[in-house]
């Protein structure tokens, strides 16, 4: 779990969730499908530490002596590794993707958007045929939120 040492401005978890996530998302996407994965999960709060020592617009090592901000952002884990698999397309599929769009409907321009929508998409193929209903609603309805920009 990721999460802060103590509370943070908007402006810090803006810049924290906009370097985290997508290296997130993409580390998730470039998973092996159907085989169980361990992350390290510790490379992804370099970029963000790193985005936030530099909110001061100085080189790193003077802005990380400056702010405090950076150190804020911590990992906690537990004593057994999360292994974490991908699932495996739905049958029917024609592409790895499988979302059956076009780029110009499947391109946001935000990589955070992008990357959400990736993982949401991923989420719904490999749902079970007894997922609750209206689980399935939920998440269809977020993708198009974000596919319209609503979301």
């Amino acid at each position: 779990m990721v999460g802060m040492r103590e509370p943070v401005e908007t402006s810090d978890a803006t810049v924290f969730s906009s370097h985290f996530y997508p290296q997130l998302f993409e580390a998730l996407r470039q998973l092996p499908r159907g085989a169980p994965t361990a992350l390290d999960w510790s490379k992804f709060l370099v970029h963000p530490r790193r985005g936030l020592a530099e909110l001061s617009g100085q080189v790193i090592d003077i802005a990380a002596q400056e702010r405090k901000q950076w150190t804020l952002p911590v990992l906690y884990l537990r004593g057994q590794e999360l292994l974490i698999t991908r699932a495996q397309p739905a049958s029917g599929d024609a592409d790895d993707e499988g979302s059956g769009r076009s780029a110009a409907e499947s391109a946001p321009v935000d990589p955070v958007v992008t990357a959400k929508l990736e993982l949401l998409r991923e989420m719904l193929e490999g749902l079970s045929a007894d997922a609750p209903d209206q689980y399935r609603d939920n998440l269809k309805a977020h993708v198009r939120r974000l596919e319209t920009g609503a979301g």
